[in-house]
């Protein structure tokens, strides 16, 4: 099965990536994929969605109730201070690894999308879907190394939480079909190469069908994040 493409626009110039997704969805995987393309770097999960919403909020009650303005022009003013303090030392991560874009992938940025969109209006949002069955089994496994940052601990709360996350993702995707393009984890396993380079075209850049098996060589950042994703175990060989 092919991702579905919400929508295709290679004239756009983005300036930043999101990936939306559920926890144990495969964004982990899809970071190092991505940091591996030469002219984008996507680093450990960051939180930018909560660091955004923190920051608007400290802002907007402190430096802009100063300013002489209506609410509208206050919030205006506050959502550009916002987007210039983290577009400051996230372009200097970029320029420092010799890379164009930077994206940021933490599954719980779907709880802040609106904000990150409010906040970043030219940013591509990359809408990563795994099956739920299997979604909720990675959860269970994932238990071992300590309790979740949401709540997985039986199978009801399980397929609850997909239904509930699934729809948010879902909401946000259909209201914002200019700015985002849907991938299947699935989709991403079995025909890596293939996905990847519907997604780069989406996002206006070259692909490399060797961005797939780079991505286990090339050296990432520590971060957040799965750690069985750095293995190349779970990729099906493309069949000649």
């Amino acid at each position: 099965m092919q991702p579905h493409q919400a929508h295709t626009n290679t004239e756009h110039k983005w300036e930043q990536i999101f990936v939306l997704s559920l926890p144990r969805a495969g964004s982990t995987l899809l970071r190092l994929l991505l940091d591996t393309h030469p002219s984008i770097c996507c680093p450990g999960e960051l939180d930018l969605g909560n660091l955004v919403e923190r920051l608007y909020h400290s802002l907007y009650y402190s430096s802009a109730q100063l300013l002489d303005c209506d609410e509208a022009e206050r919030s205006a003013w506050t959502t550009r201070q916002v987007r210039t303090t983290i577009e400051d030392f996230m372009k200097s991560y970029a320029q420092a690894k010799g890379k164009k874009l930077w994206a940021e992938k933490t599954p719980s940025n779907l709880a802040h999308a609106e904000a990150l969109q409010r906040t970043f209006p030219n940013a591509a949002f990359l809408c990563l879907y795994r099956h739920p069955l299997d979604l909720i089994r990675s959860g269970f496994e994932s238990t071992r190394f300590g309790k979740l940052k949401f709540d997985l601990w039986d199978y009801k709360s399980g397929v609850d939480f997909c239904i509930e996350q699934t729809q948010l993702l879902l909401q946000f995707e259909k209201a914002n079909q200019n700015c985002c393009f849907r991938l299947h984890y699935e989709d991403l396993v079995k025909a890596g190469p293939a996905v990847l380079a519907q997604a780069f075209h989406f996002l206006g850049l070259d692909s490399d069908p060797e961005i797939v098996n780079g991505a286990f060589t090339t050296k990432h950042e520590r971060g957040p994040g799965d750690p069985k994703a750095d293995s190349p175990a779970g990729f099906t060989t493309p069949q000649s």
